[in-house]
């Protein structure tokens, strides 16, 4: 079975939404991030779930990280590509 990602309200408890791929995941809280800071961030949490099992990716603070180090990546990929 395919994963998919999970993003969930770690204040509130509730789902807030789905994700099919784990890039689809990060784009979409690149942009919230983009628009609105770190803030609304720091209240996610991203689980993985295969197989019926979930798996924290990240969350709060961590959540914070990991799109960073995700965004390095991408600025990596795009630098070599141009090389």
């Amino acid at each position: 079975m395919d994963a998919f990602y999970q993003l969930w309200d770690t204040t509130t408890g509730n789902l807030v939404t789905e994700f099919d791929t784990e890039d689809e995941a990060i784009e979409a809280l690149l942009e919230i991030q983009a628009e609105e800071g770190d803030d609304p961030i720091l209240e996610y949490g991203l689980l993985r779930f295969q197989n019926d099992h979930p798996t924290l990716v990240a969350r709060e603070r961590d959540l914070v990280a990991y799109l960073e180090r995700a965004r390095e990546r991408r600025v990596a990929h795009v630098a070599g590509a141009r090389t």
